[in-house]
């Protein structure tokens, strides 16, 4: 529009100079407020208007302000954000000591132990006199001559403690198990087989050993 403007007045404008050169746009400035003032050019608000949202699009300097503008905008929006975040990092970190409901329980907590302390420091001859007295509770009346002999009995009693439910289950089973079910000798049979067996398997191993022994005397004897 500036450059209808211009052309219509005699100004000769060409678009292919430097877009970042600020001259065109302070001799279009200069020549419109020269129209103006003389009379020939007459502009509402609302055709200011027009003009300066087209010079913002056409011109990238302008395109360029209103980025960094943007931008710059919105960095103080992160910056703000960051500084919330921030604090409520710091209030977490440091509420023991800055809340009020906090720091009321840690001086009920310090009261008491306060307490504590002061009642043993005022019951502290009661405590020396009780600590220094011998312990007395139930006790065996054992005569000197057997105290080795009772030593010696506690560990061995406390084994037969450990193993006495095991015993317990044993008896139990004895005690209900019908021994006439059962098939002993059919049962003794089976070892009584498996033991030959083994017997025979161990006896032909030791003839095998025997004759490995008489080979290996008679290689050694006929390479010497």
């Amino acid at each position: 529009m500036q450059m209808s403007i211009l052309s219509s007045i005699g100004i000769d404008v060409d678009e292919s100079h430097n877009p970042w050169d600020n001259t065109i746009s302070r001799s279009m400035t200069n020549a419109l407020l020269l129209a103006e003032k003389t009379g020939h050019l007459r502009r509402t608000d609302h055709e200011c208007a027009d003009m300066m949202k087209e010079t913002k699009e056409k011109l990238p300097s302008l395109k360029l302000i209103s980025l960094l503008r943007e931008i710059t905008t919105k960095r103080r929006e992160h910056n703000k954000v960051l500084l919330e975040v921030q604090k409520f990092v710091d209030d977490k970190e440091t509420r023991d000591i800055t809340q009020l409901d906090m720091l009321e329980v840690k001086v009920k907590e310090i009261n008491e132990l306060n307490n504590y302390l002061q009642n043993i420091i005022s019951g502290k001859e009661f405590l020396l006199n009780r600590l220094q007295q011998p312990y007395i509770g139930e006790f065996l009346k054992l005569e000197a001559n057997y105290h080795m002999f009772a030593s010696e009995l506690f560990p061995q009693v406390s084994t037969m403690l450990a193993d006495l439910t095991t015993n317990i289950d044993t008896v139990d089973w004895a005690a209900s198990a019908d021994l006439d079910h059962y098939k002993f000798d059919s049962v003794l049979d089976h070892l009584t087989k498996c033991v030959a067996k083994m017997q025979t398997h161990f006896q032909t191993l030791c003839r095998l050993r025997d004759a490995l022994n008489q080979v290996y005397k008679q290689r050694e004897t006929t390479g010497s």
